[in-house]
């Protein structure tokens, strides 16, 4: 997704308590749906914008589903990177 590896540490270490309370979990990981939805008015405006906005649900038994694929993110310049999630 583009985050690094401290901004993915800190995302684990606050979704997966949540995640680890269900056996399955089926994640998606909003990233220009949030964005449409969610305005970050930032000022000055950020040159690049990261959107690691986490959708889940538990589920009782595993399904199959394709792999999310990301573009791959470059920082440039002032860099906004939003992680958050909802929960059930």
């Amino acid at each position: 997704m583009g985050l690094k590896p401290a901004e993915t540490y800190a995302f684990l270490l606050c979704w997966g308590p949540h995640l680890r309370q269900d056996r399955y979990n089926l994640i998606h990981f909003a990233t220009t749906e949030h964005a449409s939805c969610v305005p970050l008015p930032v000022f000055p405006a950020p040159e690049s914008v990261l959107l690691a906005y986490m959708v889940y649900e538990p589920l009782a038994h595993p399904v199959r589903v394709a792999p999310q694929q990301f573009p791959v993110f470059r920082r440039r310049g002032f860099t906004l990177v939003e992680r958050g999630g909802t929960t059930p």
